[in-house]
This record gives C-alpha cells, structure tokens and sequence, in this order.
C-alpha cells in the first residue's frame, strides 16, 4: 500500500464539503482521518462540560460516517506535535492536509506541527474551509485590514464566492489502526453544568435545521430576526459552524441561490440579502482577530483598557445567575444557562447590561459566555463583546441599551421572559418587563413579592448608563489631549 495522507480533522466534523478531505480523496490514495484531543487547548478552554459532550457527539456521527465511507477516524489524545510524531512513526504518510484556523493558538499549533512534518520530509497542505474569503483576501484601497464592518461588507460580498464540494465517494482507508475513546466531559474530567443543548449535534442534525430554516424563517428573516421568542425567527446554525458540522459554503450557496429568480418578492430578497450579511459579521470578526490577534486579552481602542472598571463579584454572580431584576436580561441569562445557547439580541442586551449598567470589565463576559456557549467561537465572542462595550470595531461606538425598551419592542407579548422567567408568567404586560412598577397590593394580586419571589433592580439604568457615557466620555477626551 502507498504512503497515505493524514487529514487532520479539527473544527470542521463533516464529511460533505470538506475541502481538505476532498483534496486528500482525489489523490485516490491511503486516507487516514486523524482528530487528536489537544491537551494544551483544553486545558486553556473554560468550556462547560456540555461543549465537549456536543463535540463529542459531533464526532461520533462522523466516526460513523467516515467508516461507511471506508477510511475510519483515528482518535488519539495529548500533546499535538507529539502525537503527530508517534503517527509520523505508525503510518510513514506522505502527506498531511487540513483546513486553516485563525486563532491565535491555532496559528501557532500549525506552525509547530509543519515544521514537524517537514523535518520528516512530510508534505503539508493547508485549505480555506472555516471562511468563504481568507482576512487577506478582504482589504481597503491601501492593501489594509478594515476595521469597520460596512466597508468590509461591500468589499466582502463583490468577491466570487466558492462553490461547495461534494462528498468523497469513497475513501481508502488504512486498518488496524488504534484509536482512542471518545472526548466526552467524563472523559475529559470536565463539569457538566449546562443541561441541555438547545441544538442537535452533528452533520445530519445540521442538515435538517438547515432544510428547515431555509424554507421557512430565512424568508422572513429581515422581520423576524430581533425576536428571541420565535423559534424560527434565526437559524440557529451559530454551532454547527462553530463545530464544522455544515459548511459556510453551503450556507451562502443555498442563500445566494434564492437571489437568482427574478420574481423573489421584495421582501424576501430583503431577508436573504440581511442573512448574507449577517454570514459577512462572522468573517468580519475572523479578519480583526487574524490581523489583531491581541484583542482576545486588549481592547481594540487601547485606552478602553484604562476605564474605571468596578469589579462586583455581587453584580457579576446576580448576573450570570439571571437575577438583576431586569426580565429581559434574566431571561437570557437562563436561557444560555439552561441551554448553551442565547438570541442575538439578547446578547446585545445583557453585554450592554453587565458593561454599561454594572461597570464590569467585558473581559469578565466574554471568558463567561465562551465557557457557556454551543457557538462560542473566539472571533466571533471577542469582536461582539468588544463591541456591545465600546471598545471595538465600531463607527459609533457609544451605544446603550436601555434593557426595559429593548424588553418592550423585541418580546412585545412577554412569550419570551414568561418562558425563561416563570415567576413573572402570571403578571400582565402593564408590569412584566418592569415588575417593580407593582405597589404591594398589585405584588399579592398577582403572588409575588419583590425582594423575595423576584429582585428589585439591582442598579438604576439610567444613572449607571449615564455614568457609564460620562466616563467614557472624559477618558476619551483625555485620550485625545495626550496625543494631541
């Protein structure tokens, strides 16, 4: 038998549009799929238990697939450049392919792990599959990065996209080959804290939402999307991307694909072009991180890093455990906690809460949500909650969410706060997204009382939001004068 091709499988746990994999299988030689459990990397990762019994699922429907295909996964455990040294002993490959990642770890993990298999006279190649377009491939005028979105999005969507690629046919495996068990939390020694997941693992769990959401919410996106309480109002599709499960390819493609008949009415144009963008917001945060890649631990506006933070570990814990006494923000917090999983506004709204209202470092946030969330990808996390705490890539940098408003236009009829808040199911709208507002005689009508049942607001919106643009306001100024 040749010598085979190590196809390293990382965040990318799929079969179908897999641009390493295809490439490994047209040289129709020995395939060996590798997935090594990084102990550096877990250790680093303050992921909640569920996450790993997510990846872990995700791969144990790609260890099925992978076999019916004909080349088994081969799973092994510790550090990367020394396991691929044992494999470089094992199997003599010839080659190792696999898809590029951005991180700033991962950059370094690859580099380690080529020129490894160079020194063993091994061929690596490398493939664009996590992005449609590579953080160089998007630039200004001037050959540079951007660092506002609008801008990038008109560059980003003028550029030729690529097409998906099938699923191998087949592949040639190598048997006999060890492989460990699967990462589970147990596995891994990890805490499970999140009981459910509020998305199926896997390729074909992918698929299925997909199918679904492409049919149904994503025509009417544009006007549903704000909305947490509709179950189809976004796609969802955050953690198999996250997770590799469904290709960024077949998302566009699929999207785009709609866009070609000239009798789409003009709302769901409208939709699908909104979605499109929202696919660019991801590549965008993948193209500040590649060209930043301090901002995981700096603000991209230095001198946010020398705001007056307060640093309530009260506040942060009533936070977490969604009991500030704001029902849209509590609300979300048990969502995430109950599922791994938190609607795109209601994360604008409880980032702009725990920077804007309780003075906490959106450090704090950023560590907490990654370690909670199914989609908690780094780009993505950092370049957000930079931005909800005006410390990122922004045009307008100073934008506070009042929590009531935004509580009042995004869950209209309280369907979401009910759902995720069941001791305030029973009031009626006049006091659900401001409960407060209930003198004691409406709190026993309605069988609560604030201070034990629910809590009174643990601060005041609009003087900690004033404070909050007061302080900004000053450090900005100062800013400003020392350069001057």
């Amino acid at each position: 038998m040749s010598r085979p091709v190590l196809v390293w499988f990382r965040r990318d746990l799929r079969t179908e549009d897999h641009a390493a994999l295809w490439h490994a299988a047209q040289t129709q030689g020995p395939v060996v799929p590798v997935f090594i459990v990084d102990r550096e990397l877990i250790a680093e990762l303050p992921s909640d238990g569920a996450i790993f019994d997510f990846q872990a699922a995700c791969l144990q429907e790609l260890a099925r697939r992978l076999e019916a295909l004909g080349a088994p996964l081969c799973i092994r455990y510790g550090r990367v450049e020394e396991v691929f040294s044992v494999l470089f002993q094992e199997l003599a490959p010839r080659a190792i392919y696999y898809n590029r990642d951005y991180e700033p770890y991962a950059r370094s993990r690859d580099a380690v792990v080529e020129r490894l298999a160079r020194a063993w006279g091994i061929e690596v190649k490398s493939f664009k599959d996590h992005v449609l377009h590579e953080p160089w491939e998007v630039a200004t005028a001037e050959g540079k990065p951007f660092t506002v979105y609008t801008p990038f999005y008109r560059v980003w969507r003028a550029l030729a996209k690529p097409e998906p690629f099938g699923e191998p046919e087949r592949l040639v495996g190598v048997p006999g080959l060890q492989s460990e068990d699967l990462p589970t939390a147990e596995r891994l020694s990890r805490k499970r804290e999140v009981p459910t997941w509020a998305v199926e693992p896997g390729m074909e769990a992918a698929r299925r939402r997909w199918e679904r959401f492409r049919r149904g919410g994503l025509l009417h996106y544009a006007a549903q999307r704000d909305f947490p309480a509709l179950a189809e109002g976004t796609s969802r599709m955050s953690p198999h991307l996250r997770f590799g499960t469904i290709s960024i390819r077949r998302l566009y493609a699929d999207a785009a694909a709609l866009l070609e008949d000239p009798t789409l009415p003009a709302e769901v144009r409208t939709s699908v072009e909104q979605f499109l963008a929202e696919l660019a917001w991801r590549e965008f945060f993948q193209h500040v991180l590649w060209h930043f890649p301090e901002t995981p631990q700096r603000s991209f506006r230095r001198w946010m890093d020398d705001f007056p933070w307060e640093g309530s570990e009260e506040h942060f814990r009533a936070w977490v455990e969604g009991r500030t006494g704001y029902p849209l923000v509590d609300a979300a917090m048990r969502e995430l906690k109950q599922t791994g999983y938190m609607h795109n506004r209601a994360r604008m709204v409880v980032a702009s809460f725990l920077v804007k209202d309780l003075h906490l470092d959106w450090r704090w946030g950023e560590r907490y949500f990654r370690s909670r969330l199914l989609d908690g990808e780094l780009a993505a996390n950092v370049g957000n909650w930079q931005w909800a705490a005006s410390a990122g890539v922004d045009a307008r940098p100073l934008r506070i969410f009042n929590p009531v408003l935004q509580s009042k236009r995004f869950d209209p009829e309280g369907l979401y706060i009910r759902r995720w808040v069941p001791e305030l199911a029973a009031l009626p709208l006049d006091y659900l997204h401001e409960p407060w507002r209930m003198s004691p005689q409406e709190q026993a009508r309605w069988g609560l009382r604030l201070g034990r049942d629910y809590p009174y607001p643990i601060v005041d919106h609009a003087e900690r939001a004033a404070r909050f643009a007061e302080r900004f306001t000053q450090l900005k100024r100062h800013t400003e004068t020392r350069r001057d």
